[in-house]
């Protein structure tokens, strides 16, 4: 052995393995304070990343007062992505004009949504679609979107970035006045090799950590599971179509029309033509569709601009059955023209020109995707009559969906509602609750079995005597010898513990001698003329070592 730092096996001894090994517990410790704040820090971005993160969070600060007593101008409103929206809930979505806005569900029509105000009298002109909301409310923190708004104008930004510099150069500066010894400390520490023991307490110490981080997670994870329900209530949209086609042709005298004969979309010169057919064809358009019936009716409708209308019957109410049906029936123009003729002499009133509609009426009834339907269908083409003659007024059809007046149509949609597995979003992957719940059990029931496992093996590790514990923390530094006198021509210091002894060799980059004399342990530490002793206190009578004993205060403890 070489006077200075102990040499084992041709090799500098890593004496700090001392300190790494007497440090397993508080390593326990920050390991399972690591796996609780990496698991903290993992629900937090569940929780709270944006969606433009990858996210399901959104945040929306209020401009207006629109939401009042709600919501009030400067807060912020923090919003989760729903797969479903039902009316009462308040739901910001992106208005193509305005941006984001928040309101609230008051109604659906055809899988479109009607928002209003809290504070508003009148209902959003802008009717959303679901693709097109940004995010249900979850909860909201007063004003903090107006300091928000202050953090973004110029002055504020400039501020923040200055206090950055300012710590980062205050880091430095402390960084750069630490003492150079604990620098070359550390680095010695770290260049040392580490040993067999170390290597197991630092799996050991791995180990925990992984069982700490799943366990913490599976608890996050059923924290979220068994918060929410297993199933929600949805709804499957059975589709269907109204489909129409109007048509109406006249008897012409020759030259005036192609063929003789007044067609759909042409004008009617009243001089030459008094009688006019008109037809409507009607047909339900649905997946699924049976036991179709219902009622047709055909009118048409004189009516002025001042309010007063007069009704035609061209088909009374007939039943059908299936899905289509044919409404036909006479407009006779000179009949017309006389009521009006009646109308002005008995009014007085005149007008150039009355508006002349057709009217079909379709009342419907069957099963659709086996739900009951029950649906009505009453389109309308419109003329303007004059003395002269009866010409098409250009109308859009319903929901304007269609270019020409001639084939009006209608979408629309049974609901049915259904339950469905609920659902919850980590880390931009859907699990149903069920199996979170499973999971989340799973992983705690595996955590806590692999910690009493490592707990076990640590147990059965070590020995339940003295010896075996210090070679256990030890080792590293042990050196053992056979018997002989230590002592001659040496003062012996008696330390009560083998942690000071070990701190001794630390200090002075020595080795621990152990002696093993009749069964008894005995360890020394060697520093000039003073020998240091641990004796251990399993045995009776400890080894013989001759000399004389001091207070540590002479040994310089």
């Amino acid at each position: 052995m070489r006077d200075g730092a102990g040499v084992l096996n041709g090799e500098r001894a890593p004496l700090l393995v001392v300190e790494s090994a007497m440090n397993l517990p508080r390593n326990s410790v920050r390991s399972f304070v690591s796996a609780v704040a990496l698991a903290l820090a993992a629900a937090a971005w569940v929780m709270f990343a944006p969606i433009q993160a990858g996210g399901q969070t959104a945040y929306a600060i209020v401009s207006g007062n629109s939401m009042e007593p709600g919501f009030r101008r400067g807060d912020l409103v923090v919003l989760r992505q729903a797969t479903n929206y039902q009316i009462g809930d308040i739901v910001t979505y992106r208005h193509p004009e305005l941006g984001p806005v928040i309101h609230r569900i008051i109604a659906e029509n055809d899988g479109r949504f009607i928002f209003k105000g809290d504070n508003n009298t009148w209902q959003d002109s802008y009717q959303p679609t679901q693709a097109e909301m940004i995010g249900k409310f979850w909860m909201y923190v007063p004003h903090l979107g107006g300091f928000i708004e202050q953090l973004r104008r110029p002055w504020a930004a400039a501020l923040l970035v200055a206090f950055g510099g300012i710590a980062v150069a205050v880091s430095v500066a402390a960084n750069a006045s630490r003492p150079r010894s604990k620098q070359r400390r550390r680095q010695t520490t770290l260049r040392r090799w580490p040993t067999v023991t170390q290597t197991s307490r630092s799996v050991q110490a791995d180990l925990f950590l992984l069982l700490a981080t799943l366990g913490v997670a599976s608890l996050m994870l059923g924290l979220f599971a068994f918060t929410r329900p297993l199933s929600h209530t949805a709804f499957d949209e059975a589709k269907y179509q109204h489909v129409g086609t109007f048509s109406y042709s006249a008897a012409a005298p020759p030259g005036l029309y192609d063929g003789n004969v007044v067609k759909t979309g042409e004008p009617v010169f009243r001089r030459l033509i008094s009688h006019v057919n008109v037809a409507f064809n009607y047909r339900l358009e649905g997946a699924e569709a049976q036991n179709l019936g219902g009622t047709s009716r055909l009118v048409a409708v004189l009516a002025s601009n001042n309010g007063w209308r007069s009704d035609l019957e061209l088909q009374g109410e007939s039943d059908f059955r299936g899905s289509e049906t044919q409404l036909s029936g006479v407009l006779d123009l000179s009949r017309i023209q006389a009521a009006l003729d009646a109308l002005e002499q008995q009014t007085g009133v005149t007008s150039s020109q009355y508006t002349l509609a057709i009217m079909p009426s379709i009342a419907i009834s069957g099963t659709l995707s086996g739900q009951a339907l029950r649906d009505s269908f009453s389109p309308q083409l419109v003329f303007s009559l004059d003395e002269l003659q009866m010409h098409l007024v250009a109308q859009p059809s319903r929901g304007g969906e269609n270019p020409a007046p001639f084939v009006p149509s209608e979408n629309k949609s049974l609901r049915k509602s259904r339950e469905a597995p609920n659902t919850i979003t980590l880390l931009g992957l859907s699990l149903d609750v069920s199996t979170a719940r499973d999971l989340s059990l799973i992983g705690l029931a595996l955590s806590l079995l692999g910690a009493g496992a490592l707990a076990l093996a640590a147990r059965r590790g070590t020995s339940d005597t003295e010896e075996a514990r210090i070679r256990s923390h030890y080792d590293p530094l042990l050196i053992d010898v056979r018997d002989s006198n230590l002592s001659v021509g040496r003062s012996v210091v008696e330390v009560v513990s083998i942690d000071d002894l070990a701190k001794i060799a630390e200090r002075n980059s020595r080795m621990i001698l152990h002696q093993a004399h009749a069964g008894e342990q005995a360890y020394f530490v060697q520093e000039g003329d003073i020998t240091y002793c641990y004796r251990s206190a399993s045995g009776a009578t400890p080894a013989t070592v001759s000399g004389r004993s001091v207070p540590a205060s002479e040994a310089g403890l």
